[in-house]
């Protein structure tokens, strides 16, 4: 009996020791980045507001956000939010690569999008009809803005006094060098690109080119 209880007590230790040498060894190879242990969540949630219902998604594996309105009873459906009425996704905002907006989503305005210190890029489906004043304002890492058919109008504020143009349009303080619109060679979007030059900072100018002597594509850069 003595002897059996010794053999197990010394199995019991080689086991031990097995156990923390493989620890270690993780604990290494995580710390040298060859393992993670990070595990990739999504968040999500709901706001019902007067110009219609937002689901929202938060994926922070490729650390996208995605939007998709439901019109309200009247048959709106405004994405709008600024510094007073925060999205609901605000505490998520500094991480967020991706912005995808759709559903029944036909208009996004206020500041809704303003200062997101990640976000790369810009997807809007075919339902989003017109893209507000400052609404992706002072996005410094915006690179691309694709819409799906391209019928998307940009709106600038106007002076209500003398009806002139303000500087203020949808990527206001973007890094507008760098920043390409992607759409059908036809559209709305594209010919406001080249004819208004984005009205982004009053500045209404094509990147490398005249007007007259732009030629058609599918992507337009815009100089600011």
């Amino acid at each position: 009996m003595t002897t059996h209880k010794a053999i197990n007590q010394s199995t019991s230790h080689v086991s031990l020791r097995i156990l923390f040498i493989i620890a270690a060894i993780a604990a290494m190879l995580t710390a040298a980045g060859i393992l993670t242990t990070s595990h990739a969540y999504k968040y999500s949630g709901t706001d019902e507001t007067p110009n219609g219902m937002f689901l929202w998604i938060y994926d922070d594996k490729d650390q996208s956000l995605t939007v998709s309105g439901t019109e309200s009873s009247d048959g709106t459906c405004y994405l709008e939010y600024d510094s007073e009425y925060k999205a609901p996704w605000h505490e998520y905002k500094n991480q967020i690569k991706t912005v995808i907006v759709g559903g029944d989503t036909r208009f996004i305005g206020g500041e809704t999008f303003m200062s997101y210190p990640q976000l790369q890029s810009v997807e809007l489906r075919e339902s989003v009809k017109q893209i507000g004043s400052c609404a992706f304002q002072d996005n410094e890492e915006l690179v691309q803005v694709t819409h799906e058919t391209g019928d998307c109008e940009l709106i600038i504020e106007t002076d209500p006094n003398t009806g002139e143009d303000y500087e203020f349009g949808p990527f206001y303080q973007c890094d507008i060098e760098k920043l390409n619109f992607i759409a059908p060679s036809t559209s709305l979007l594209i010919d406001q690109c080249k004819y208004l030059g984005m009205m982004v900072n009053g500045k209404f100018s094509l990147k490398g080119a005249d007007i007259e002597e732009f030629e058609y594509g599918d992507i337009w850069v815009v100089d600011g």
